[in-house]
């Protein structure tokens, strides 16, 4: 093994483990056939949204380099922008699993938003998971859409 192979692993590993085991299991665990009732709900509204708020506008955002913050704020009120965030935080306390669903969903209409919302998502996690009382109360309300 070299030594760039040996740091690749560690870094893998240390993101495993950030990202919590759990999470991870189940996500292998499930696939498309057996989703859950509540998972299958979460992919349907999330391919609804998307098809009527993101797909047909996506072409002619990207065209005005435009981002559509009325369409942020109504992926916020589904919960989308606080996916990963505890829900005693204001968040939807969702696994890996369903944010995929959803990110997923979003990427089809259009990749740049599901992006976005995607690492909106993972920063705000970060801040809920590993930050201190002063720190989430100082940014994770203005996070949450």
């Amino acid at each position: 093994m070299t030594e760039e192979s040996s740091s690749l692993e560690a870094t893998v590993a240390q993101f495993v483990v950030g990202f919590g085991s759990a999470d991870i299991d189940n996500a292998a665990r499930a696939s498309a056939k057996s989703l859950i009732k509540d998972q299958l709900a979460i992919q349907d509204m999330a391919r609804k949204f998307t098809a009527d708020r993101i797909t047909p506008f996506a072409a002619e955002w990207d065209e005005k380099s435009h981002y559509p913050v009325d369409v942020w704020k109504a992926a916020g009120e589904l919960g989308f922008g606080a996916i990963y965030i505890s829900e005693e935080n204001g968040g939807i306390g969702l696994g890996r699993l369903e944010a995929a669903l959803i990110m997923e969903a979003m990427a089809y209409g259009c990749p740049s938003t599901s992006a976005f919302i995607s690492i909106h998502n993972m920063a705000s996690w970060m801040i809920d998971r590993f930050g201190s009382a002063e720190l989430k109360a100082k940014y994770l309300p203005d996070l949450i859409p």
